[in-house]
């Protein structure tokens, strides 16, 4: 069932050879132009809880949504053409096929099977919920790591594809970088990959307050993405990426400059806070700086998309703040070949993705999941 979209989706949310790549006179996304749907995923005899999403994931060939449900440890599989729940995966939170209490690092690996990860645990798991794989990544598991390596491997950690690989950007307690380590599952031997240009904006943009027995952190991190079988990373903080070959361990940074948003974060703060006014005074002059997303792929056209954000404050209490959505489009070399504002976007898509040559993203639809579907049209 279709209606047309009003955009009003509840954001939820929210070495290397060095390359400088500059938008060319075609700019492709000038022109462009939207169709908007939004298609209501059927659940059938199921009830796909929003507000317990952990996570989502992408199938290699795009066509299926995997939801994990956090409050039941279930994961759903959606057909994301059909609009339509196929099949539901149970898992167990302890004992020897447990995924671990409060797993919140969700992953879908080729063919069947998924990764689950805690603060202290990591997984591979078939769709029977049958643990098939025990993953160790403490400092005394593995041989290769630094000797004063006090960082924790379980932050945000990617499996590759085929499962030989896991990586994973530990943060220190100071919002530092000790770089990408890529940890061989077979051999559980370490390699540390430096990646400094992400090592000093992360750590510029950290901010830690203490405080009468309070401690906050407000913190950039480094994203790990599997985009178009390629390993992606990124920041907020900066356009600037990382891509890796975790075969070869190679790794290249891609510079961009942009027409219409800077290219980084700018600014001098406090890393050390004691006062809450300050702190929330500089983490709202931080979030209200660009802030560049995650690389989609569009396998139908051959290229990849970005989304950047940046939050407008309001001018006085009759004024709401508001955010403004950029799209940037690449070619295969990455290639910057196209920024637009979206003006069409009230606020930003959640979860976006591209299928079949069009953008989708999640929409809640009266407590229903489902797509908006956005066709590109360049006239």
């Amino acid at each position: 069932m279709r209606y047309l979209l009003v955009l009003l989706m509840a954001l939820t949310i929210f070495s290397c050879s060095e390359k400088e790549e500059q938008i060319s006179n075609s700019n492709i996304l000038e022109s462009l132009s939207l169709e908007i749907d939004t298609v209501v995923v059927d659940p059938g005899d199921y009830l796909i809880n929003l507000e317990a999403t952990v996570d989502f994931a992408i199938s290699e060939d795009q066509s299926i949504l995997y939801q994990f449900n956090g409050l039941n440890d279930e994961v759903f599989e959606i057909n994301i053409i059909d609009a339509t729940l196929d099949a539901v995966y149970s898992f167990e939170r302890e004992g020897p096929n447990g995924i671990g209490v409060n797993a919140n690092n969700f992953q879908w690996l080729a063919p069947d099977n998924f990764s689950f990860g805690s603060i202290n645990s990591l997984g591979i798991f078939d769709q029977e919920g049958n643990k098939i794989k025990d993953i160790s990544l403490g400092k005394n598991d593995l041989a290769g790591l630094p000797s004063a390596f006090e960082s924790n491997l379980y932050q945000r950690v990617k499996i590759t594809p085929e499962g030989k690989y896991a990586l994973s950007v530990p943060q220190d307690e100071e919002g530092g970088l000790e770089g990408l380590y890529r940890v061989n599952l077979n051999t559980n031997k370490a390699k540390l990959i430096p990646i400094p240009a992400f090592d000093e904006i992360v750590r510029k943009f950290y901010l830690k307050l203490r405080a009468e027995n309070v401690t906050s952190v407000f913190s950039d991190f480094v994203q790990q993405e599997i985009v178009n079988g390629k390993v992606l990373l990124t920041a907020n903080s900066t356009s600037e990426t990382y891509v890796f070959d975790p075969k070869t361990a190679s790794i290249n940074l891609v510079s961009f400059t942009h027409a219409l948003v800077p290219s980084k974060r700018a600014g001098d703060y406090s890393q050390a806070l004691s006062s809450q006014e300050k702190f929330n005074e500089q983490r709202a002059e931080i979030s209200q700086q660009i802030s560049f997303g995650k690389f989609m792929w569009d396998a139908g056209n051959k290229r990849y998309y970005r989304i950047a954000t940046q939050r407008k404050p309001s001018l006085d209490e009759k004024t709401p703040s508001r955010t403004i959505t950029y799209l940037f489009s690449y070619d295969q070399q990455f290639n910057l070949t196209g920024e637009r504002e979206m003006k069409e976007f009230t606020r930003p898509p959640i979860f976006p993705f591209f299928t079949d040559g069009k953008m989708y993203a999640i929409v809640n639809v009266d407590d229903e999941l489902g797509f908006a579907v956005f066709t590109f049209n360049f006239n």
